[in-house]
């Protein structure tokens, strides 16, 4: 899963970025969406780490000592969780900026002239 899910969440951080220019001008507390994009580097980061350290364990005979390859296995796994809790806190507030703030909401015009 980190294999797959690497590549997209650095493609939601870019396509965020793009996003963020246009998002940004409408939401009544912008430090929302601060918080929202420096949760998603964190988490991205995280798992990134995750995985480099998950990479390295996974070639056998690189780390000979059962001591090391049990700390680096806990190491991952804070790693693994801090990013899953991260990611949790990264959709609330997501969910925060659409739902609260509107952020990307789409208002028709009063005749819904757009839609025929």
């Amino acid at each position: 899963m980190l294999f797959t899910g690497i590549p997209l969440i650095w493609w939601a951080i870019y396509s965020g970025t793009l996003a963020d220019s246009v998002v940004g001008r409408y939401v009544c507390d912008p430090t929302v969406l601060e918080d929202h994009e420096r949760f998603a580097f964190i988490t991205a980061y995280l798992f990134s780490a995750a995985l480099l350290i998950e990479g390295v364990l996974s070639i056998q005979g690189l780390i000979h000592s059962g001591r090391i390859k049990t700390i680096a296995v806990a190491i991952s796994l804070v790693i693994l969780l801090s990013g899953a809790a991260s990611l949790g806190y990264v959709g609330h507030l997501g969910a925060k900026l659409v739902y609260q703030q509107g952020a990307g909401v789409h208002y028709p015009s009063e005749d819904c002239g757009e839609f025929e």
